[in-house]
C-alpha cells in the first residue's frame, strides 16, 4: 500500500490529475475504478509517443513510419445455452515488421528479435496482448478493414478512453518455468490425476534442490529454471559457477545456494510449489487463421538446444488462479505448418 501527497502548486490538483488519466465515468464500483486508475501506473517501457490524434501516433524510432491504430476490430464471439461466449478477449493484432521495430526499443528484448511473436501492452486506455501477424497471411481470414492499419485493437481491450495514445510494452512473450501450486494440485486430484504423480514430481524437485549444494554442473543446469529469488542473485550465482567455483569448496557460494534451496523448500512446503520440467508459462493468443482444430492447441517453445519445435500429443492447459474445473483442460497439441512463425506463445 502507498499514499501520495500532492502539493497544489502550478495548478495541479488531485481531481485534475485523475482527469488527465482518462474518462472513468463508466466505472460504477470502487474496485473497478481503482483497477482502471492502476492501469495507468503499470511498469512499462514507452516505445512510441502520442501525436495527439485518436487513431495515429509516431514511433520513437525516427526511421519508422507513422503507425496507424484501429481500435474497433470485431471481437470473435459465439452463443452457448443462450450465453454469449467471447473468444478474443484481450487479444489484438500488430504487423510482424512493426513488431520487430517495437522490440528494438525494449531494453530487455532478446538478441534475435524474430523469437518474439507477441507483446503485452498498454495503449492509452487499452491493454492486453498484440500478436505479430503478416497481414497478407490474414487477408483471406479477416476483412480488408485491417489492410491499412499497423495495430488493430478489439473493443474488449479498450477499458476507458484516454487523451493520450502512447504505446507502452509491459512484457514480451517468452517461455517461463512452470510451477504447480496447492489449488492446481487439489483441482487436478479432483479431476482424476493420481496423487502419486504429484508426489513423484515433488520428490524429483527435492532431489534437484539437494544436488544444488554439491554438484556444480547440476547447479548450472537447474538454476535458470528456478524463479522466485531475485534475478540478479541467480545471474551472480551463474557467473560464479561459470568461473569455476565449486559449492563444496567455496563457503560463500555454498551459503548462497543453501539460501536458494531453503527458499524453494519453504514454498514447496507452504504452497505446494512444485517445479514441472516439461511445463511452461506462455502468453496466450488467438488463432486468427482458424487452422487449429477444436479442442486443440498449437505450442512451439524453445528447447535446450536453442531450436524451436512444435509439441505434439496430449497436454494439460490451465491458468492461474484456478477456481473452476473448466480452468484445467486436456487438449491435443498439433503441428500446424502455417503457424511456424508463432514462437513461445
Amino acid at each position: 500500500q502507498s499514499l501520495w501527497l500532492v502539493s497544489p502548486e502550478r495548478g495541479w490538483t488531485v481531481d485534475g490529475m485523475r482527469e488527465s488519466m482518462g474518462d472513468f465515468s463508466m466505472c460504477k464500483t470502487p474496485s473497478k475504478y481503482a483497477a482502471r486508475i492502476g492501469q495507468c501506473f503499470s511498469t512499462t517501457v514507452s516505445v512510441a509517443e502520442g501525436s495527439g490524434s485518436r487513431n495515429i501516433f509516431s514511433a520513437m524510432d525516427k526511421t519508422t513510419d507513422w503507425l496507424r491504430v484501429k481500435d474497433d476490430l470485431e471481437d470473435i464471439t459465439s452463443r452457448w445455452n443462450g450465453l454469449e461466449m467471447q473468444h478474443s478477449d484481450g487479444v489484438g493484432l500488430i504487423r510482424k515488421e512493426v513488431l520487430q521495430n517495437v522490440i528494438k526499443e525494449v531494453p530487455f528484448g532478446p538478441r534475435d528479435k524474430t523469437h518474439i511473436s507477441a507483446i503485452q501492452i498498454r495503449l492509452g486506455g487499452a491493454k492486453g496482448v498484440l500478436v505479430g501477424w503478416s497481414f497478407e497471411q490474414l487477408k483471406n481470414h479477416l476483412k480488408n478493414e485491417i489492410r491499412n492499419f499497423d495495430i488493430c485493437l478489439r473493443p474488449s481491450q479498450v477499458k476507458f478512453s484516454a487523451p493520450y495514445m502512447s504505446l507502452e510494452v509491459v512484457n514480451l512473450a517468452t517461455r517461463i518455468p512452470y510451477f504447480l501450486n496447492r489449488n492446481v494440485v487439489l483441482l487436478g486430484s479432483h479431476l482424476g490425476i493420481q496423487d502419486g504423480i504429484f508426489l513423484c514430481l515433488q520428490k524429483e524437485m527435492i532431489q534437484d534442490l539437494n544436488l544444488l549444494l554439491y554438484d556444480a554442473d547440476h547447479a548450472l543446469r537447474f538454476l535458470p529454471s528456478l524463479s522466485g529469488p531475485d534475478c540478479s542473485l541467480v545471474s551472480t550465482l551463474m557467473s560464479m559457477l561459470l568461473a569455476g567455483m565449486k559449492p563444496n569448496i567455496d563457503p560463500f557460494l555454498f551459503s548462497c545456494l543453501h539460501t536458494t534451496r531453503a527458499h524453494h523448500m519453504m514454498t514447496l512446503r507452504k504452497k505446494a510449489r512444485i517445479f514441472v520440467k516439461d511445463g511452461a508459462v506462455l502468453m496466450g493468443c488467438l488463432d486468427e487463421t482458424g487452422l487449429v482444430p477444436e479442442n486443440s492447441v498449437f505450442i512451439q517453445v524453445k528447447h535446450d538446444n536453442g531450436s524451436f519445435k512444435p509439441i505434439e500429443g496430449k497436454v494439460m492447459v490451465t491458468k492461474h488462479p484456478v477456481m473452476h474445473p473448466g480452468d484445467m483442460r486436456m487438449l491435443e497439441a498439433v503441428n500446424i505448418p502455417g503457424l511456424k512463425n508463432m514462437k513461445d506463445i
